[in-house]
């Protein structure tokens, strides 16, 4: 899924990425494709920009993470993740703003690619990153793991 969203960002000429906006919510979460999930969904804006984040916070309760990434306050990024038990079918947002434009995929709006991916694991097809950037990856989900309830971390 999403094999090539920097071909697309590179086709719609949106510019330098000044924000970046990712939320998946799911019931599976809660499971073991959770980490999966996460380290994905980073690695895409780690490859997107290319380099490590200047600062980031880490915020999560039992059923949600929030990590916010500021890459030299050049470009911002939110990423949402949370469990919803109730739900049948994921909720994947992504917004990606540039100074040329905006590009937005919302599983939930009438026009989204319907399918039925969401009953297979959960795979996001990410661009290759540098061997410093994995190590900071691998780093960070570490700090995800180790962070308490409701405690923030920033770094």
């Amino acid at each position: 899924m999403f094999e090539n969203v920097e071909q697309i960002l590179a086709t719609k000429n949106i510019g330098d990425l000044s924000f970046i906006r990712m939320s998946f919510y799911d019931n599976r979460f809660a499971n073991e494709e959770k980490e999966n999930a996460i380290k994905s969904i980073i690695q895409l804006v780690l490859a997107l920009k290319q380099d490590k984040p200047t600062s980031y916070t880490i915020l999560k309760n039992d059923a949600s993470l929030l990590v916010t990434f500021d890459f030299n306050q050049q470009c911002f990024v939110n990423l949402a993740f949370a469990s919803w038990h109730d739900m049948v079918t994921p909720v994947l947002k992504m917004e990606f703003v540039g100074e040329n434009g905006m590009i937005q995929f919302d599983t939930q709006a009438d026009n989204a690619y319907a399918g039925t991916y969401y009953q297979s694991a959960f795979q996001l097809v990410v661009p290759p990153v540098s061997t410093e950037l994995t190590t900071y990856i691998n780093e960070l989900i570490e700090k995800i793991h180790a962070t308490q309830e409701m405690e923030v971390i920033v770094g």
